[in-house]
């Protein structure tokens, strides 16, 4: 008898939880959930009772989930998966993805996939499949490899690395031949995954797609990336290069000097003025050093990438007016397009929202890098935790990986009062703040850069080598007397 109760608690287990045990979650969670849409309807509800309601039902989500059973998933999904309130669609989405383990509750979620007609709601289930190894996730990841859509393929391609089947090798293969990049580096990393040969991948591919640097990236591949470039005000202070970037400085202002012969009173000019020297080549403003460090990115990236820049100040400067990409093969658009960059200027506010809607709005694009030293200012949104809630429900049916470089400004802090300073010092920690939780909800990378103090002034003139010292000469005498003691 132990052993029957000990199968039928295994079974249980494995096919989900007692039916009882569902039914009575479910009542909890209608009566929580009919009681929060009834506060939702009135004109003005108490700002007290819909946080009751409210932590009622994230109880209730959260017991119904951890039950584990395809019925109770079934009933979260279609009731609050598309709910009006963004928290509740977020909280179902982490309950039902962390608590989801049984194959029968992880079908039911792949059925759902499959039958879904809108596509952002396809995309979030199929985000929450990947990971699951059941077989009708098997089946909606191939079914989602043949379709048109890359986002779905991407996804499609990462979910597929779980599935030793030949069908997802043939599927792979196939995406591995696509014409979204990103597709074809997912399929890739999932083909290196399930062990198939390197010498069968494009060189390209088998490399790391991001490779982190100080400031941006060192190496980023992707299919189409954005660059949105502060434009403000604020980006017109001044900041002095590290060492290394003097260094780089240096090299360059050499070659210049070997390419143009200078007479010999401009280098005397240059010696007697060496601060006026270093002030023209290794103090720059934020928006010089930003547009020079993406200059720079920009030449490293392969030429079968798409580019856009935004410069976003009061309102936001594109090179192409219908949000064309720039594609880095064709030369004749980049002569024009370094022209035009090179004629960009700061103006007053920063207009985040409309920059991120257009990142939002286009449809191919799957990687941003935000330079700023700010949050929104002059804009739709100019309170930074509406802004994130706001960027957090764009992006949660987006995808968008968003990596975010701070320029930290500094507003002339050495000649303000100490309580001054105390108040400069706690805005600059709200920005950062702000920023590293908008890289966070991103799923991107943080970064913050302060060339602020001072800097080394370097020699103009290259350092003479150290002569060698003279060695000591050797003493014939002592010589002679170690050639007798040898003898």
């Amino acid at each position: 008898m132990r052993l029957f109760w000990l199968l039928v608690v295994c079974v249980g287990v494995a096919w989900g939880a007692n039916p009882a045990e569902v039914r009575k979650a479910r009542r909890e969670f209608d009566d929580a959930f009919s009681k929060y849409e009834k506060l939702l309807k009135k004109r003005r509800p108490k700002a007290a009772e819909l946080r009751k309601a409210a932590a009622r039902l994230k109880a209730a989500i959260r017991k119904l989930a951890s039950l584990n059973d395809p019925k109770a998933v079934k009933v979260l999904i279609t009731r609050c998966l598309n709910h009006k309130k963004f928290w509740v669609v977020r909280y179902t989405y982490e309950a039902v993805k962390a608590n989801t383990t049984s194959e029968a509750a992880q079908d039911e979620v792949a059925r759902l996939a499959m039958r879904q007609r809108d596509d952002n709601l396809r995309y979030v289930l199929a985000r929450m499949c990947v990971g699951w190894k059941s077989r009708q996730v098997g089946r909606l990841f191939e079914r989602l490899a043949d379709g048109r859509q890359w986002r779905l393929k991407v996804l499609a391609a990462k979910g597929l690395a779980l599935f030793k089947t030949g069908s997802a090798k043939g599927r792979l293969e196939r995406l591995l031949r696509d014409k979204h990049l990103s597709v074809r580096l997912a399929a890739a990393a999932s083909l290196l995954a399930l062990g198939y040969p390197k010498n069968k991948i494009p060189k390209p591919l088998r490399q790391n797609p991001f490779v982190d640097g100080p400031f941006l990236p060192k190496r980023i591949l992707t299919h189409r990336l954005i660059f949105i470039i502060d434009a403000s005000n604020a980006m017109n202070t001044k900041m002095a290069l590290t060492q290394d970037e003097i260094a780089e400085r240096l090299k360059e202002l050499q070659k210049t000097k070997k390419q143009q012969r200078r007479s010999d009173n401009k280098k005397k000019q240059q010696k007697q003025n060496k601060e006026e020297f270093y002030r023209q080549h290794f103090v720059v403003t934020r928006f010089e050093f930003a547009k020079l460090k993406v200059r720079k990115l920009i030449q490293s990236l392969p030429k079968e990438m798409e580019v856009r820049l935004l410069f976003v100040s009061g309102g936001v400067e594109e090179f192409s007016k219908k949000g064309e990409a720039i594609n880095l093969s064709d030369k004749d658009t980049l002569k024009e397009f370094w022209q035009w960059y090179k004629e960009r200027m700061t103006y007053p506010g920063r207009d985040l929202v409309e920059a991120f809607r257009r990142a939002f709005d286009d449809p191919v694009a799957d990687t941003v890098i935000l330079i700023t030293c700010g949050g929104p200012d002059k804009s739709e949104i100019d309170d930074y935790e509406e802004f994130l809630r706001w960027f957090r429900q764009k992006n949660f049916y987006r995808g968008l990986q968003v990596h975010v470089a701070e320029l930290v400004a500094d507003f002339a802090a050495a000649s303000l009062t100490r309580p001054e300073q105390v108040a400069r010092q706690e805005q600059i920690d709200r920005i950062t703040s702000f920023l590293s939780k908008l890289a966070q909800a991103g799923e991107g990378r943080f970064t913050a850069v302060s060339h602020i103090g001072k800097v080394a002034t370097p020699s103009i003139t290259p350092q003479k080598k150290p002569t060698e010292k003279e060695k000591p000469q050797k003493e014939p005498g002592r010589e002679a007397e170690k050639e007798e003691k040898k003898e």
